[in-house]
């Protein structure tokens, strides 16, 4: 969701518009699904591929030229990290009268996993060796591969992230690669239908065989020997089978995305939507649990169509952006204010 190249192309922000309203379907969609029904099927679908290919467009765009342009992007993710994992996990609880978590001072509050582990993956790039990384392309998408499977077994789940770090990490290094790829070449080698009948199945599939919680291997949070169900050999597998599926559904939807530039234009500010549809989705939940609204299967997509409105809204007022790294602007700010 965060870009270092300065020239746009109107193809890729048209691709994280239609990804960051995916994202917020699928949280929104969080409130009331259920095993067995229309929406877990949807649910599921959504997070077969969404944050797969988003990890993939941040690993596209992840380039730098020097170090001081490396150490600039890692500072700003990590202020919009801790600024938000403070708001959202230490000073929300006490405006709601809720008790503190101390959990968070290691883990990354909900959707914030993705900014520690998008600064994991720029460190990971960083600190491989030029050689490998230049010349030795295929056996590092191989190691990252290998990394995603056996990185299963390390005992550490959500703390700071290290399990979807290494899960997602083909993903981002695929991405990386894919700079000097023309994706528009690729897409032209598919048929359309082939793309819309994938997608058919695949829904299809969920909702008649798979319609239940999947999160231990969609969300790729937890490792193989979490006491939860199911067994760890379920988990190895269904990692192994994740992968190469998800990967396809990946490469469907990029033929599925078209260009669009008033989509491409939203899909700039892809950041504060990620970050602030939360708090709307929060208010949102408080007002359903104190019964002000109510939210039912079918309900809950007019309150999805409402809560992105919002959060369109938000995104392109320059307060909001603003706050997103709130001392990198200030600083910037006061520097072209006395200079």
């Amino acid at each position: 969701m965060m870009a270092m190249n300065k020239i746009r192309d109107s193809y890729w922000d048209s691709l994280k518009f239609y990804l960051i309203l995916l994202v917020v379907l699928g949280h929104t969609l969080e409130i009331v699904v259920t095993d067995g029904s229309f929406s877990r099927a949807l649910y599921n679908s959504i997070y077969l591929f969404h944050m797969p290919l988003f990890i993939f467009v941040s690993g596209r765009f992840s380039h730098v030229k020097d170090t001081k342009s490396f150490n600039r992007s890692i500072f700003k993710l990590l202020e919009t990290l801790i600024i938000f994992q403070i708001i959202r996990s230490f000073v929300i609880p006490v405006i709601w009268g809720d008790n503190i978590e101390w959990k968070y001072l290691i883990v990354p509050n909900w959707i914030l996993w993705y900014l520690m582990a998008l600064i994991w993956w720029r460190i990971m790039v960083k600190v491989t060796p030029p050689h490998w990384l230049y010349y030795k392309k295929k056996y590092v998408i191989i190691s990252a591969f290998l990394i995603s499977i056996i990185g299963g077994f390390v005992p550490i789940g959500h703390p700071f992230e290290i399990q979807r770090t290494l899960a997602f990490l083909p993903f981002f290094v695929l991405g990386y690669y894919s700079k000097d790829i023309n994706i528009t070449e690729i897409n032209d080698k598919i048929p359309l239908l082939v793309a819309i009948a994938f997608f058919c199945v695949v829904f299809w599939c969920f909702y008649k065989y798979l319609n239940f919680n999947m999160a231990w291997l969609l969300s790729a949070g937890q490792h193989y020997l979490d006491t939860d169900s199911p067994s760890m050999i379920i988990r190895v597998f269904s990692r192994l089978l994740w992968l190469p599926c998800s990967l396809i559904a990946c490469v469907m939807f990029l033929k599925l995305a078209q260009n669009n530039c008033v989509f491409a234009n939203l899909g700039q500010r892809t950041m504060p939507i990620f970050i602030y549809h939360s708090f709307v989705l929060d208010v949102l939940k408080y007002l359903y649990k104190s019964s002000y609204i109510p939210i039912s299967s079918t309900t809950i997509y007019l309150y999805f169509i409402v809560v992105f409105i919002i959060v369109i809204i938000m995104s392109n007022m320059r307060f909001f952006r603003f706050s997103l790294n709130l001392i990198s602007n200030t600083r910037s700010l006061l520097r072209n204010k006395y200079s």
